[in-house]
């Protein structure tokens, strides 16, 4: 049997609603949101889909006004209060460093760029790429694996 105990101030779950066999309360979990998460009948579901087919239908989104609309003032406030300086540049290689230290003009631009990507509804896939770089802790409170030869 795995335990995983991930806060060592709590004492384990020796049983749910009187049962105490693991696989007896997984069931017991399952049938419980099995239940709950189906539609009360079919005809109800189906008018539901339908609903919700039409209305999907007929959406368009929100509207778009000037309250929506980026100005070079708000990039240039994020680019200086909200980015932090010293961390690793993306997969453009560019870093906060570089628009916080940018000529001028990038704000303007780039409040331009966002704007279209507004009114348009179109987000370029580069802005959604990146990766992570796991960094192990190497201390007792993070997790660490051990090798064993």
């Amino acid at each position: 049997m795995l335990v995983v105990q991930f806060d060592s101030d709590k004492l384990p779950i020796v049983h749910v609603n009187g049962i105490t066999d693991e696989c007896s309360i997984a069931e017991e979990f399952a049938q419980h949101f099995a239940k709950v998460c189906t539609s009360n009948s079919k005809e109800e579901a189906a008018r539901l889909t339908a609903k919700y087919a039409q209305m999907r239908s007929d959406y368009c989104g929100n509207l778009i006004d000037d309250s929506s609309y980026f100005d070079a003032e708000l990039v240039e406030n994020v680019f200086s209060n909200l980015m932090k300086r010293g961390k690793a540049a993306g997969l453009d290689g560019i870093s906060a460093e570089h628009v916080i230290f940018c000529h001028q003009l990038l704000p303007a631009v780039l409040a331009k760029l966002f704007n279209f990507m507004v009114c348009s509804g179109h987000v370029p896939a580069g802005f959604g790429m990146s990766y992570t770089v796991p960094v192990p802790k190497n201390n007792a409170s993070g997790y660490s694996k051990s090798l064993t030869v």
